[in-house]
């Protein structure tokens, strides 16, 4: 049949306009308009499933395997793990749980080293012996070890002389009884095998010899700085030689009291710990199946008179705890935004619940129940993404509770991704590839409630709220020029649709106040600016309340976390936040000071008699040298809570 190209051009447009149609149907967001309800349920486009409400759920498949939900018993006789696995990968987008690596304190024993042990009898398979510079000079490096040296037959003094590095002169002669003085690299971890005077294999051990600057506070790294570094570093060399048992003797400075001891010992640990993590969850292949460090145990010696076992295992088990947190931060902002969406996010938070009854209970509300709240500049942010909204709220009870416990709320930023919206993040340096740690500021208060579900706390209640949403493009998206409604009654000019952060935490910090705290932190990844101001290594502090402030500081630099404080400034900057159609805009007026009026924007939705604080974290929640998430965040907030 011969066709004219008339009806050829007709019949083609025809087919586009049909296939257009599909597509925006296929994209339609959970808020389908009421006139099209009817029709959108009877409708199952390409790539998704509409529900009753017109919302469209990821794509699914009948084999779900580790991303989504379990596969049935007839798919599990039938399908291999491995070939499970490799179908999940096309189904990802079916996420309704977020896939977890085993806590790394999990199998590992952190404890004293046997009373009347030393390191000339110690049995195991890895032994640290840390010199640290007491001159305060970096370049100079006590090597008190001359006995284990005499047991190597003189290896390591060779092996020193073989690892300088430095062009100091060579030490002067000293009576073999004396300690010398040599250059090593900093946190450099150098090992050899050494017999201890017998042939059997059992009685070799592996010695790492650690250069570092000096555990002084006057011209060196300081406490901190120096034993994460130490942790880090056995770490490391432990994984190399696949030890099971490792022990090490901590150079705790003399004189120091018996709680600056217990924050070394626990800062070690901690480091020591999480340089163990490795995240494979979204690997296959060799590098999944990859050996994994078979470490056991790690055993730590104090100085004669640096402290009892008590003074180890106190803060070994706090590091461990700390440690797990800080891992489940790491692992939920690593998660890709296909499998970390807000319901997934939220079914984390229900499994850390029912892991955890004596303490931990939450409460999950949906799109319907936050409309009710009447929460419009949270649901004008999620109201664009096919996934629907969740507010997550955990409350932290300890087991003993009595109802006298000073109660705080804890409020992260759950943005899940970041598309900037109809501001689009385009061009080099917008980070939108990484805008995965938008969630970074849940991803800190979830890992505090892990952790505070080890250390169970007494004498305080934590309420940690998350208002879980994506900002995405769509027909239902807001757009620049919008007006919202928050809920606590003030009207939001949308100026930018890229300054989402701070419409969602409006409502959660409402949501935080209505608990009825004595004090309230909100913890985000909020504002380029911020990392313009301070970098990449430091958060932003912003905080009307002086003794908020004293606080969170402490509780930062005790944790070995770096904040910085920035000044509301509301007098100066409050008149950039003003609209003329609405109480507020989003952003402010002038191109300066993005952080501070961010800070002033959600001073707007905090009484003035409950004491707040801002987190700004959005440099350094991730970590470019490493190119993965830091977990910053969980550490300060773990002190502060704990403090109370």
């Amino acid at each position: 049949m011969r066709v004219s190209p008339t009806a050829f051009f007709c019949l083609l447009r025809a087919v586009s306009v049909s296939m257009s149609i599909s597509v925006s149907l296929a994209r339609r967001p959970f808020r389908a308009h009421s006139a099209t309800s009817a029709f959108l349920s009877r409708v199952q486009p390409l790539g998704g499933v509409l529900s009753s409400r017109g919302r469209q759920g990821p794509a699914r498949s009948s084999v779900r395997g580790v991303f989504g939900s379990a596969p049935d018993k007839k798919e599990t006789a039938v399908a291999s793990s491995s070939q499970r696995d490799v179908l999940s990968l096309y189904t990802m987008n079916s996420a309704t749980e977020i896939p977890m690596s085993p806590a790394v304190s999990k199998g590992i024993s952190v404890k004293a080293a046997p009373a009347g042990c030393s390191h000339l009898t110690w049995q195991g398979d890895l032994l640290l012996l840390p010199m640290m510079a007491e001159s305060g000079d970096p370049s100079e490096i006590r090597f008190p070890w001359g006995d284990m040296d005499q047991k190597s037959g003189g290896l390591l003094m060779d092996l020193l002389e073989r690892e300088k590095k430095n062009s100091a002169p060579p030490p002067a002669p000293e009576d073999s009884t004396k300690s010398k003085t040599f250059c090593l690299p900093q946190g450099n971890v150098v090992s050899v095998r050494t017999e201890r005077g017998s042939s059997d294999p059992k009685d070799r051990v592996t010695v790492g010899i650690f250069g570092a600057s000096d555990t002084q506070k006057e011209g060196g790294k300081g406490y901190s700085e120096v034993f994460a570094g130490l942790g880090k570093s056995l770490a490391e060399a432990a994984k190399k030689e696949k030890a099971e048992t490792v022990a090490v003797s901590l150079p705790v400075p003399k004189g120091i009291s018996e709680k600056e001891t217990s924050q070394i010992v626990q800062t070690f640990a901690e480091n020591f710990l999480l340089a163990l993590c490795e995240d494979r969850r979204f690997l296959f292949g060799e590098r999944a199946d990859a050996p994994r460090c078979p470490l056991k145990s790690l055993e730590i010696w104090l100085p004669e008179g640096g402290g009892s076992g008590d003074t180890i295992s106190a803060p070994a088990s706090r590091a461990a705890a700390v440690a797990d947190g800080v891992q489940v931060a790491r692992e939920l902002v690593n998660a890709p935004p296909n499998v970390c969406n807000p319901q997934s996010l939220a079914a984390y938070a229900e499994s850390l619940a029912k892991e955890n009854p004596d303490v931990m209970n939450v409460k999950i509300m949906d799109e319907n129940q936050i409309e009710e709240m009447k929460m419009g500049a949270y649901m004008g942010v999620a109201q664009g993404s096919v996934y629907p909204p969740r507010l997550i709220h955990l409350t932290y009870k300890p087991p003993s509770a009595s109802g006298g416990e000073k109660k705080v709320a804890l409020v992260g930023k759950g943005l899940t991704f970041d598309s900037g919206g109809y501001n689009i993040k385009a061009g080099g340096g917008s980070m939108i590839e990484l805008m995965k740690f938008d969630m970074g500021g849940a991803a800190a208060v979830l890992g505090t409630a892990k952790a505070l579900t080890q250390l169970k706390p007494e004498g305080v209640e934590v309420h940690i709220i998350i208002a879980a949403c994506e900002n995405m493009i769509s027909q239902t998206a807001m757009r620049p020029g919008d007006i919202l409604k928050a809920a606590n009654g003030k009207t939001i000019e949308v100026i930018n649709t890229d300054a989402e952060g701070r419409l969602t935490l409006a409502d959660a910090l409402w949501y935080a106040q209505e608990q009825k705290p004595e004090a309230i932190v909100d913890i985000a990844t909020l504002t380029g600016a911020c990392m313009v101001a301070l970098g990449k290594k430091y958060g932003g502090l912003m905080t009307p309340d002086e003794n908020m402030a004293t606080d969170l500081l402490n509780a930062a630099g005790t944790r070995n976390e770096l904040f910085w404080r920035l000044p509301m400034a509301t007098g100066e900057y409050k008149e950039l936040m003003k609209s003329e159609a609405a109480n507020l805009r989003n952003v402010g007026t002038k191109p300066y000071g993005g952080a501070i009026t961010a800070a002033i924007f959600l001073q707007e939705f905090v009484s003035d008699k409950v004491p707040w604080a801002h987190l700004d974290i959005a440099g350094p929640v991730w970590d470019d040298k490493t190119n993965s998430p830091s977990g910053f965040g969980v550490r300060t907030l773990v002190e502060w809570v704990t403090q109370k």
